[in-house]
């Protein structure tokens, strides 16, 4: 609960999404293996990858996705601070926490 109230209070600078509910191990674990691809411990999606692992209802992990706008053509600022932010929760939830029920993420 005190990670959800966090990311709650973050919300403030981009877009946070929560989705859960009971995908198969094979979502989980294509998920997983995004998320070993970013040094922070934040799977990158697409489209695509969005659609397959986030949108189904029924999935036995939660997905925290940050939809943003990096690009410096964009200039939103809190959107760089919420991603600085995320990538600290996702690396820290990577090293203690239980990667099979909570997956971090971001779509740009």
């Amino acid at each position: 609960m005190r990670l959800l109230a966090a990311l709650g209070a973050l919300s403030f600078a981009g877009q946070l999404l929560l989705s859960y509910g009971v995908v198969g191990a094979q979502s989980l674990s294509e998920l997983q293996t995004l998320v070993k691809k970013d040094s922070d411990s934040l799977a990158r999606l697409d489209i695509d990858a969005f659609v397959k692992n986030v949108v189904p209802e029924s999935k036995s992990y939660a997905v925290v996705v940050q939809l943003t706008a990096l690009s410096p053509k964009y200039k939103c600022e809190p959107c760089v601070k919420l991603d600085k932010t995320l990538r600290a929760v996702a690396r820290g939830w990577n090293r203690h926490g239980d990667k099979d029920r909570i997956i971090f993420a971001s779509m740009d």
